[in-house]
């Protein structure tokens, strides 16, 4: 079967986007008939990214078979039709070797941490998240979304300086688990680290 590569595949729009719901929707879509591939995947209104693991000889053969295994989903499930504008394939324990490194000072939040930081329940954070100038989450993994730590706690400042804002909520100190920056995977489910930031980076 070859060696395992990790496969990065971004796409974009050259045009107008789409709702983040919509996006949304068929890349989960998508996730589902991946599963096999580990994969992990990150989305917003003008482009959406995939990270697999897939089994070849070489890189060029991995981001081929990638690039099949995502086009034979992609019509089924709604995938819009973007421009693939980065490919990344590298050696699969590479990229574990990369993710062993400390941490770095991104901090990644989910919708329990919010609540905390705005001192509300989690269904009322809940909604909040689904604001229009709440932040957009940079990764959807199984267990749900997550948001940048800093682009939230930019949220709530703001938000607690409104006339009517109860200060002490806000105010609360939140610890939250530093995670490795790079791609988020869903192999976490499995005992795996997590992959690279869902943020868009430049291809080694």
């Amino acid at each position: 079967m070859g060696r395992e590569w990790s496969v990065l595949l971004e796409f974009a729009s050259t045009t107008a986007g789409r709702p983040a719901e919509t996006v949304g929707d068929a890349v989960e879509g998508a996730l589902d008939k991946l599963k096999d591939l580990h994969a992990a995947a990150s989305y917003g209104p003008s482009s959406f990214s995939f990270r697999m693991t897939v089994a070849a000889d070489s890189p060029i053969a991995a981001a081929v078979a990638g690039i099949g295994r995502l086009a034979g989903v992609a019509s089924t499930v709604g995938l819009p039709d973007w421009p693939l504008e980065c490919v990344e394939a590298i050696p699969d324990e590479a990229l574990e070797a990369e993710l062993q490194k400390p941490a770095s000072s991104e901090i990644l939040v989910g919708v329990s941490e919010i609540a905390l930081m705005l001192g509300v329940s989690k269904q009322r954070a809940s909604m909040f998240t689904r604001r229009s100038d709440f932040p957009s989450p940079v990764a959807q993994l199984g267990a749900g979304p997550v948001w940048s730590g800093r682009e939230v706690r930019n949220f709530v400042n703001h938000w607690a300086r409104r006339p009517g804002r109860p200060a002490s909520g806000a105010s609360k100190a939140v610890r939250v688990k530093e995670l490795k920056s790079g791609f988020l995977s869903s192999r976490k489910t499995a005992g795996k680290p997590m992959g690279q930031s869902t943020k868009k980076t430049k291809s080694r």
